[in-house]
């Protein structure tokens, strides 16, 4: 026998349902570490720092290619959402 789904606050059985995935490592912390990598390096390029800015590009090139790996091996997470279409409580269901 399956059971039917209702809404925790008002035990409607009428709701919608909404799925969506997520990924592990967000692009946005990718970004922040380029800006920053590139912010360093120009600023030891730019005080006449030429073998740190060197190494800081070399840092920095290593540091992204881990992000890119550690991203492309984590797993989408599949995530369902059920809205109850009387009250408009939103939760998930897994």
């Amino acid at each position: 026998m399956h059971k039917k789904i209702k809404c925790p606050k008002c035990d409607n059985e009428d709701l919608s349902f909404v799925s969506g995935t997520k990924k592990g490592l967000n692009v946005f912390l990718l970004l922040i570490v380029a800006v920053l990598g590139v912010a360093v390096i120009i600023t030891l390029f730019v005080s006449g720092y030429i073998w740190g800015a060197v190494i800081a590009i070399i840092i920095f090139s290593i540091i992204l290619s881990i992000l890119k790996v550690i991203q492309s091996k984590r797993k989408e997470e599949v995530h369902t959402k059920a809205i109850c279409r009387d009250c408009g409580h939103k939760w998930f269901i897994d």
